[in-house]
């Protein structure tokens, strides 16, 4: 599974999602400033899951924006350059079983998941 890391996701973070194994492309990297339409297109493409701390592609999955075979992961943590708290999102990240077809909410609360077309 392919994780897409928006521009807002810190380079720590992407190091730790790789260290961990994921298979990441990260937004800042290779192709910076882009759209989220762009983003969107990307992660459909690849059948990737995003990960961002965009509420606005929090919004888009709830107006059913996100292909089904994708998925989204919000982090609704604060997440600096420091690296354990990274690893520690890295970590979070790595247990959720089912990352497509659904919207992700990681916060202080642990994870949340509501599949994709389903109201709150």
């Amino acid at each position: 599974m392919i994780l897409v890391t928006d521009e807002n996701i810190p380079r720590q973070l992407v190091e730790a999602l790789t260290e961990a194994g994921e298979v990441v492309i990260w937004i800042r990297r290779v192709c910076p400033g882009i759209s989220d339409e762009a983003v969107l297109d990307m992660v459909a493409e690849r059948r990737a899951v995003l990960v961002t701390q965009d509420k606005g592609f929090g919004r888009r999955a709830e107006r059913g924006e996100f292909p089904p075979d994708c998925g989204l992961v919000l982090i609704r943590l604060p997440i600096g350059p420091d690296t354990e708290s990274c690893a520690t999102v890295a970590r979070i990240i790595a247990t959720v079983p089912d990352r497509r077809g659904g919207l992700i909410v990681v916060d202080d609360g642990g994870t949340r998941r509501r599949e994709f077309g389903r109201p709150r």
